[in-house]
């Protein structure tokens, strides 16, 4: 992956959560400003898990990723994504 750069380039991007979701990502990023990071993050932490990022080194013209591969990645990131709704979850019964 590339290095990670906190004041290199952005993108804006509209993401839409339930209510509990927005209220534990404020608290586990610590402020609305840091939300986006603290998302960044665990989506770079995701793809790194998963293999995801070898997708990054692809250029204009290289071959792309099989289908299977695709497949494979995507059965890794729900997989990923299941694992992050159980920390939620568990979070959740700690706080109350």
């Amino acid at each position: 992956m590339k290095p990670i750069n906190p004041k290199g380039e952005q993108r804006e991007v509209k993401l839409t959560l339930d209510v509990e979701a927005a209220e534990l990502l404020l608290r586990l990023a610590g402020s609305s400003r840091k939300q986006g990071e603290y998302v960044s993050n665990l989506i770079r932490q995701a793809a790194k898990q998963t293999n995801f990022a070898e997708l990054e080194d692809l250029e204009e013209g290289d071959v792309a990723p099989t289908r299977s591969q695709m497949q494979r990645m995507r059965r890794e990131l729900l997989a990923r994504i299941k694992a992050l709704e159980e920390n939620v979850t568990e979070l959740k019964a700690q706080n109350k």
